[in-house]
């Protein structure tokens, strides 16, 4: 897939999210993606996604997606891209926000995985 391709895909499954809007957001997987979240928990298949889709939005969690701003994707040789993202989202009344970056891959015009990593700001260990 194009550069441009893969980023319409990615810009497309974020802004699904933003606009909870679940038919658009299985549009942009594939049948066997793996979704592995920056906490470790991984979703497996496209119907495991559509649950957790569905379920992430209603009672009891409420969740919602307030903010995810992507920043530029990068694109390597094979059908992987990277983008850095600050992220912003309710769940359970409580309001959480981060930073960090996706790593997708692509077959057939859709999203095969995506594996997120969040940027943890702490305070820096000493080399001695």
């Amino acid at each position: 897939m194009r550069c441009d391709e893969r980023t319409g895909l990615i810009r497309a499954y974020v802004d699904a999210w933003l606009g909870r809007d679940l038919a658009a957001f299985l549009a942009t997987l594939s049948d066997d993606v793996c979704v592995t979240e920056c906490d470790g928990h991984a979703i497996g298949g496209r119907e495991a996604c559509r649950k957790w889709f569905k379920g992430w939005h209603r009672a009891p969690t409420f969740g919602s997606v307030d903010v995810w701003d992507t920043g530029r994707v990068h694109c390597d040789q094979d059908d992987a891209a990277t983008v850095e993202w600050s992220f912003r989202c309710t769940c359970f009344g409580r309001t959480t926000s981060f930073d960090g970056i996706s790593v997708s891959e692509f077959a057939d015009g859709r999203i095969c995985s995506i594996r997120e990593y969040r940027r943890d700001v702490r305070t820096p260990m000493l080399m001695v």
